[in-house]
């Protein structure tokens, strides 16, 4: 027996003892000793090489456990679907992701300072079949998309440019918006398909492309920042009871804040903050009349105004 062991252990050095066990009593000829010893078991010995050996099943890879790569991942900013917002660059806070002309296809996707009467300055988010979300412009029907050529998804560098995208269930007109923190309003516009991301104007480009992104730690170039645009006094519902950070247009990376969140005439004053200063988050309640208190994240101390005699 040890022998033929050898033989089977020449045929595959890597085999274990328990394996050449198990290929002798499977390549041995059953019920072929006739004057076996009480207790032995019944198998002739088989010496051949050709006979192909079942393979041994592996033993089971340990079950990974699971990591997040970013803090939260979102599909979409719930909050703004259905209303005009604004695309913010953080690598340019005073520049707005926008178009030239709203209803021109192929107008291309640039970054510029806006105001509330330039209409290439907003954006809507409409959903798809998909999951997925059009980057709708305010006034017309013309969605963001990005040209990929003969490449497909794979293409990278390409301009975004302006069109007509619902008409058609087309691929490169859809977007998902990922969200880097849970406390900040930053995030990433994802392509649908391929591990591509809007980029806002760098080096020589004029216009925003579609290319790599590191979502682990992404170049600012990457990230966009998004803000609603009211044309009214209607506060979307799903902010309210919600924690938010209140900037400036004029000097966007700075928020309203408290020194003391707890302190009775602390004023509100602009700082740079980060998620370790309670100061820097609002809660923004319902009264009784229509209107909204302003509260701090973590006392009952709300935003007011003195008025003295004049009311």
């Amino acid at each position: 027996v040890s022998g033929v062991a050898a033989l089977f252990f020449q045929e595959d050095p890597t085999r274990t003892a328990a394996e050449l066990e198990q290929i002798l009593k499977q390549r041995a000829t059953p019920d072929a000793v006739k004057a076996g010893k009480v207790g032995s078991p019944n198998l002739l010995l088989y010496s051949g090489l050709d006979t192909p050996v079942p393979p041994v099943a592996p033993t089971p890879a340990p079950t990974p456990v699971p990591t997040l790569s970013m803090d939260v991942i979102e599909d979409s900013p719930s909050c703004l679907i259905g209303q005009s917002f604004y695309i913010r660059s953080v690598e340019s806070p005073f520049k707005y992701l926008s178009v030239g002309d709203t209803d021109k296809q192929g107008d291309p996707g640039i970054l510029q300072a806006c105001e509330p009467k330039l209409p290439g300055c907003k954006w809507t988010i409409v959903p798809t079949a998909s999951n997925h979300f059009y980057l709708k412009t305010y006034d017309t029907d013309q969605t963001l998309h990005w040209t990929h050529g003969n490449q497909g998804q794979k293409a990278r560098g390409e301009r975004a440019t302006l069109y007509p995208c619902m008409s058609g269930d087309y691929s490169n007109c859809k977007w998902r918006f990922v969200k880097l923190h849970s406390d900040k309003n930053e995030y990433l516009i994802q392509s649908s398909g391929e591990e591509n991301y809007l980029i806002a104007p760098h080096d020589d480009k004029f216009s925003a492309t579609v290319d790599y992104c590191d979502d682990l730690s992404p170049e600012p170039k990457c990230v966009w920042k998004l803000g609603l645009s009211f044309g009214s006094w209607d506060f979307p519902s799903c902010f309210v009871g919600q924690k938010a950070y209140i900037q400036p247009v004029d000097l966007p990376s700075k928020f309203l804040s408290v020194q003391d969140t707890d302190k009775q005439g602390d004023p509100g004053i602009l700082q740079t903050c980060d998620s370790k200063l309670p100061g820097c988050m609002w809660e923004i309640m319902p009264s009784t009349c229509g209107s909204y208190y302003l509260k701090t994240s973590d006392s009952q101390h709300t935003l007011h105004w003195t008025h003295g005699n004049q009311g």
